[in-house]
């Protein structure tokens, strides 16, 4: 994949791997050892949901339901352990798949998810929620969701556009047709685990049942769109 990338992607891609390292550097020199059972547990379940990948139709990029557990990271743990949750995420919906992936397309992914929680790191923490009132957890668990949707998808549409040569403004328009009601399902269920003023892996489940319907939901969807394809591109033809 390097090989095909445009220098101009390569570029980008570096940059994104740069910005990457700030919030685990950060993150690491401010660490201190506590209990780690939260962290296990959202990383246990996080990894589990960035396996339920669905084929965006007409991308060359899939989906995760891991956005639930990943903003519960934001909100419930620290920078450091919030980012390893983003780290294992990443890896998680890059491997394990039928063709080997390319070590580059995985350190993006890796990076970019890293800095998408970071973003959302710094909202929720620094800029909004941090008292125990219902409606505060609501409204800033949502402004992080929203910073990490424009944090994830708008470098994602970047170095597609680079590397396809294609408009940048166009694939995103795409990933947010197709990506924005999974996330504004999953901003809801973080939103209300959130406000909840308990252990983070209590509720964990029944968000877990949430983000699994989500997932053959999409998916459904995405199969029946990809199955009618030729019929839409016959009945295109037939009008012009």
């Amino acid at each position: 994949m390097t090989r095909s990338l445009p220098n101009s992607a390569k570029m980008f891609v570096g940059a994104v791997v740069a910005v990457s390292l700030v919030p685990v550097i950060s993150g690491g020199l401010r660490w201190q050892s506590h209990n780690l059972l939260p962290m296990l547990s959202l990383l246990a379940v996080t990894v589990l949901t960035s396996k339920l990948k669905v084929k965006l139709p007409g991308l060359t990029s899939t989906m995760s339901v891991n956005l639930p557990f990943l903003l519960l990271a934001v909100a419930k743990l620290n920078l450091l352990e919030a980012s390893l949750v983003a780290i294992a995420a990443g890896l998680a919906q890059c491997l394990g798949g039928n063709s080997r992936p390319e070590p580059v397309k995985v350190l993006f992914s890796v990076s970019n998810l890293v800095n998408a929680v970071a973003v959302s790191f710094l909202v929720f923490h620094h800029v909004g929620f941090e008292g125990t009132v219902m409606g505060n957890a609501v409204i800033w668990t949502a402004a992080a969701a929203a910073m990490y949707f424009l944090a994830n998808t708008i470098p994602v549409a970047t170095v597609i556009a680079l590397s396809e040569n294609q408009k940048a403004s166009k694939v995103w328009s795409d990933f947010f047709l197709w990506t924005f009601p999974c996330y504004a399902a999953g901003t809801g269920v973080a939103a209300i685990v959130a406000s909840v003023q308990t252990a983070a892996w209590i509720p964990m489940l029944p968000a877990a049942a949430v983000a699994y319907a989500v997932y053959r939901s999409y998916t459904m969807y995405a199969s029946r769109m990809e199955a009618d394809a030729p019929q839409r591109a016959m009945a295109a033809g037939a009008g012009r």
